[in-house]
């Protein structure tokens, strides 16, 4: 329930940048839409039957051990491989930027050292430092995918921008979890609260990409397909008349 939404959104970003990276074919596309939405659907599914499972007053403490530790590792980072590979992005260059990712983990654990000046947890501190930079990274990307419209190519490279930036920013709340609940001590990070907030960015920024038909748009282009059509006939018609008439002269001429 803390962290199931945030790996299935971590998941769809994959598919994400191997869209906007490797997506040529517009066959494929529903393939795509489908492998991207599928990862979080079935992390939403998993996080409705905690919710509805849950007590009401029970609030478990989990401890990880060594090899706990190690499975869960191994797990996460054979899926990502699994995930990447299978959408045939690199890791280095696609996934790991040099520039990028670099700067935006070095920010994040810029924010994390002042937030230790308020004498938070350095749990706390970790994951809102985590969301802040995560948030302010999209939308400068979102700002150049904006300002690129024009310009195809550029617009598909501020998409991988920002699928790549919410792709680092849910992996860093993924291991952070698992690596705070490694501790004993757990301070209340209000992890429920933080994954609603990258759900909500997600949600926008899928259907910014993938955004579908609205009624609005289906009926201008019912108008605008009806207009084309009626320009055929009549241009038809009028080739249909010509031709007649040069007929006509054809058979008079051979008179």
């Amino acid at each position: 329930m803390e962290i199931a939404l945030v790996w299935g959104i971590c998941s769809a970003c994959i598919g994400l940048m191997g869209l906007s990276i490797y997506g040529d074919n517009p066959d494929e596309l529903s393939i795509h839409v489908t492998a991207v939405l599928m990862a979080l659907f079935w992390a939403a599914l998993l996080s409705g039957f905690g919710f509805v499972l849950e007590k009401q007053n029970d609030q478990p403490k989990l401890i990880l051990k060594v090899i706990d530790l190690v499975l869960i590792f191994w797990i996460l980072f054979y899926t990502l491989f699994y995930a990447w590979g299978s959408t045939g992005t690199n890791f280095l260059g696609d996934l790991f930027h040099p520039i990028l990712t670099s700067f935006q983990l070095i920010l994040t654990l810029a924010l994390l050292s002042i937030a230790r000046l308020s004498r938070k947890p350095w749990q706390i501190s970790l994951f809102e430092a985590n969301l802040a930079v995560t948030l302010i990274f999209m939308t400068l990307g979102i700002i150049a995918w904006f300002l690129n419209w024009t310009d195809f190519l550029s617009s598909r490279e501020s998409i991988w921008l920002i699928a790549n930036v919410l792709f680092w920013g849910t992996m860093t709340q993924v291991v952070g979890y698992v690596t705070v609940i490694f501790f004993e001590r757990q301070p209340d990070m209000k992890l429920r609260t933080k994954s609603w907030h990258f759900v909500e960015a997600f949600a926008f920024f899928a259907f910014l990409v993938y955004a579908p038909i609205g009624t609005t748009e289906y009926f201008r282009e019912s108008a605008d397909q009806d207009a084309l059509q009626e320009q055929h006939d009549n241009q038809q018609s009028e080739i249909e008349e010509l031709k007649t008439r040069l007929q006509e002269l054809e058979q008079t001429k051979s008179k």
